[in-house]
């Protein structure tokens, strides 16, 4: 998804989560990265855990706020890629929206103070997790109700194994 695409998605009076993928870079690319988008009535924050430490902007350990644009695909920072461009463009998974009192807003409230206490901030492990897919995780354990759901070849499974979320 291109930025003006998801612009056109930002109501200026709601609450509104989004949970993003995007392929992962080569040769890894048989998996995704998914991080979580926020607009609190228009102003947009991207939340996420990626696997390289100090790349500036807002961040602790792995955790990154607004280290891209919201729906800027992960692999841009990285590596020229082999694929099409199409093929590695950034995908909305699920979105929530509400008013006052909604679960987007209690989830928005969420993130805001408890995004930088995510208990696995200073660890990185690819495959099993911690990793991005454990913060998504992570974030919709405690909102079930939003009903976020990553693909199964983001093996999110694998990022779960042994960890206790609440």
């Amino acid at each position: 998804m291109d930025e003006k695409e998801f612009k056109k998605l930002i109501k200026k009076d709601k609450y509104q989560v989004f949970l993003f993928t995007s392929p992962l870079p080569f040769p890894f690319s048989f998996s995704l990265h998914s991080w979580i988008v926020t607009s609190n009535k228009g102003k947009v924050k991207r939340w996420e855990i990626i696997h390289l430490r100090n790349l500036g902007g807002q961040r602790t350990g792995y955790f990154y706020i607004n280290l891209l644009k919201p729906s800027q695909r992960m692999n841009k920072i990285f590596r020229k890629n082999f694929f099409s461009k199409v093929d590695w463009n950034s995908k909305i998974q699920s979105s929530i929206i509400g008013g006052k009192g909604s679960t987007a807003e209690k989830l928005i409230n969420f993130m805001e103070k408890n995004a930088r206490k995510y208990p696995f901030k200073d660890r990185y492990i690819l495959l099993t997790g911690p990793n991005c897919h454990t913060f998504t995780s992570w974030v919709s354990s405690h909102f079930p109700q939003a009903r976020f759901k990553l693909p199964w070849y983001s093996f999110p499974f694998l990022s779960n194994i042994g960890i206790n979320f609440r």
